[in-house]
């Protein structure tokens, strides 16, 4: 039988998708930055907030065809099936994208029900034009990504997101560059973020094709590839069956970004809140990005060998000490003060609500890692409709407390989101939790 996987091993397995989410992490306060040194900083980085939440939403049934091809791609035919399945998501999401483009329904919705203030309306178009392809990008560079994590080739996913970032860090430096040497017709902060974004995840996409392509597609056995033969889980009705309530976890996720929004707009310091957010945001994803990572990780080695289990929990435990103690001692001693005024180039005005938020936030890289570790098993256990329950669970809580909070006269519309956001993860955490110890108790009644 094979043994457990080492603590060293597993960090080996780890790393590269760490680096992976990581990147995507750095990504954020890179855009940030360049958008906070570019004119009308405010009006662009609040714009580029409204926008990124609606395309984030949109795109997040698909954010799972990482997860869904590290635990169900097993050789060619079940590559194939699921590759249709992707297909038929990317078709739906971008058909999906066009449709809120229209001005008919995009301006209503980001300007009434979302409650942007008028001068950001515009702008926030704008990005959300030139991402229509965005979605189906990201979705086909997570499931050949997975297909590459579930055969054991991690370090291929590390270099998909280096050329990525390579590809995003380029055209917004030639933006900067030109802005400041005069060029003519640069465009604005928005949109030469946007524009570094879109070339990132298409150049992200490519490297995940042109590998998962050389080192898995072409390298199936041919007992694999040629004659053999699809089983039950790789039916339509199947797939949707394990697929959809998974998709709904980060749907239902990302919808809380525009629901924070509704909550910052109608709070006090509206607009600087909401050009300080997504600078919250992006610097605590450095964080949550290795948690988050940790999933795929779970999912892999958890589906490979149950005696992998304990573990995997050390290591969460692990990882969960090292963030937190990273995270609480950059608050303590200053250093996220020196990262939002110096790093992300915010002015005063914007730093404080800055600050203020990420007090609150400090618990979340516990949170996030704890809920990628018992969100992992479920999945290895197919259990994705506790998933789901769990993210709707933190959902209502959030939605409730986005609604009551911005009643408080003392609170900015940053506080209010964080406060919102941590409280939405613990229920998750709770949910999750409880959900595999009683699969556990279950499972130890049945063999006893």
């Amino acid at each position: 039988m094979t043994s457990e996987i080492t603590q060293r091993q597993l960090f080996l397995f780890w790393l590269p998708l760490a680096l992976m989410w990581l990147i995507m992490g750095i990504e954020q306060p890179i855009l940030n930055a360049v958008m906070a040194r570019l004119p009308e900083a405010t009006r662009h980085l609040a714009a580029f907030e409204v926008t990124w939440a609606l395309v984030l939403l949109i795109e997040s049934p698909i954010l799972q065809m990482l997860a869904a091809a590290t635990a169900m791609v097993r050789g060619a035919a079940s590559y194939r099936r699921w590759l249709v399945y992707m297909h038929l998501w990317a078709a739906g999401l971008t058909v999906l994208h066009l449709v809120v483009s229209l001005p008919v329904i995009f301006y209503p919705l980001v300007g009434r029900v979302l409650g942007a203030p008028p001068q950001v309306v515009t702008a926030a178009h704008q990005v959300f034009l030139l991402l229509i392809p965005f979605s189906a990008l990201v979705g086909y560079r997570r499931f050949w990504q997975g297909t590459l994590i579930r055969m054991g080739h991690t370090g291929l996913v590390g270099r998909t997101m280096v050329i990525r970032l390579a590809a995003t860090v380029a055209p917004m430096a030639l933006g900067l560059v030109g802005h400041h040497r005069g060029w003519p017709r640069v465009p604005g902060g928005h949109l030469v973020a946007a524009g570094g974004l879109l070339a990132g995840v298409t150049a992200g996409a490519l490297a995940a094709w042109w590998y998962c392509r050389t080192a898995v597609v072409s390298r199936f056995t041919a007992a694999a590839s040629g004659t053999a033969t699809l089983d039950t889980r790789d039916s339509f009705a199947s797939m949707s069956a394990f697929y959809i309530p998974l998709s709904l976890t980060s749907i239902v996720s990302l919808a809380s970004r525009p629901l924070m929004a509704y909550g910052i707009g109608r709070s006090v310091l509206p607009l600087q809140s909401l050009a300080a957010w997504p600078v919250v945001q992006s610097f605590l994803f450095l964080f949550t990005s290795l948690a988050m990572s940790y999933q795929e990780a779970v999912v892999a080695q958890a589906g490979l060998n149950r005696q992998n289990r304990p573990a995997l929990a050390t290591f969460a435990r692990r990882l969960i000490g090292v963030l937190t103690a990273v995270l609480l001692l950059m608050v303590l001693t200053g250093g996220t003060r020196w990262w939002f005024s110096v790093v992300a180039g915010l002015t005063p005005e914007l730093a404080g609500p800055a600050q203020a938020a990420i007090v609150v936030l400090v618990a979340m890289p516990a949170l996030v890692t704890a809920r990628a570790y018992f969100g992992g098993l479920l999945v290895v256990r197919r259990q994705t409709v506790a998933l789901s329950l769990a993210v709707v669970s933190g959902a209502l809580v959030l939605t409730a407390l986005v609604v009551a909070l911005p009643r408080v006269p003392t609170l900015i519309g940053t506080v209010v989101a964080a406060i919102a956001f941590t409280s939405a993860y613990l229920v998750q955490v709770a949910v999750l939790s409880m959900t595999h110890g009683a699969l556990l108790e279950t499972h130890h009644h049945v063999n006893s």
